[in-house]
């Protein structure tokens, strides 16, 4: 499996887990309400974040994914940077 199979499958993944209802801040509140909603929800994106890479070791698990070495890896974690980053702004941002 190369990185951008690697990367579309995450990306798959993890929008499956910005879908659910509890990663959503509630839409019918307003003025307190809302700011407290956000805070809460800013709060658990280093939770989101961990799930995050919870699912990007689940996948090279399940697609036997080896590495050749640490530089490889590496490579792969740096190629996936900014689509992790853009994740967890989708998530902070509730898009």
């Amino acid at each position: 499996m190369n990185s951008e199979n690697i990367k579309s499958e995450l990306i798959s993944e993890v929008q499956k887990l910005l879908n659910r209802p509890e990663n959503k801040i509630g839409g019918n509140s307003s003025g307190l309400e809302k700011i407290k909603a956000m805070s809460e929800h800013i709060g658990k994106a280093d939770n989101f974040s961990k799930k995050i890479v919870d699912l990007l070791n689940e996948i090279l698990v399940k697609n036997n994914v080896e590495f050749k070495d640490e530089k490889e890896k590496d490579d792969l974690i740096e190629y996936l940077k900014p689509t992790i980053t853009e994740l967890i702004q989708k998530f902070i941002l509730n898009d």
